[in-house]
């Protein structure tokens, strides 16, 4: 919503590029680099995917929770994260839900995984988006 999510995950993962292996993707280009290996002839398997997604030092996903949320995307989500809270690897989630929201859309062993570890930082402040440069400066 405009609130400065991404540009402050963009400095996070740029402050890290030196020292560690950092990936930004959508959920919906996540889904999809999984859903890839699914048809025939794909040039990686389900598990190489998984596995760059869970050996990679620092992981952001933007935009959770404007998908479907259907279950196959509730499952893709659940092994990512799953095997990335297994091998404690910090990953940065971008999303307009609410917790609540948040728990519908990835489901509750997904969401109980991320309770245990995570803490959710609530951008409130009007969005930025759309306003001319000195008028966001005010």
């Amino acid at each position: 919503m405009g609130t400065g999510k991404s540009h402050l995950a963009a400095a996070i993962l740029q402050s890290q590029v030196e020292r560690r292996g950092v990936f930004y993707a959508t959920c919906a280009d996540l889904i999809r680099m999984v859903r890839e290996t699914w048809r025939k002839g794909s040039a990686k398997s389900e598990r190489e995917v998984l596995r760059f997604l869970s050996e990679i030092d620092l992981l952001a996903i933007d935009e959770v929770g404007v998908q479907y949320g259907t279950e196959s995307e509730q499952h893709t989500l659940f092994d990512v994260l799953d095997l990335r809270w297994r091998e404690v690897k910090p990953t940065l989630l971008l999303t307009n839900q609410d917790a609540a929201g948040l728990k519908t859309y990835l489901g509750e062993r997904t969401f109980d995984r991320l309770r245990d570890t995570c803490r959710m930082v609530p951008f409130t402040w009007t969005s930025h988006r759309g306003l001319g440069r000195t008028e966001a400066q005010q």
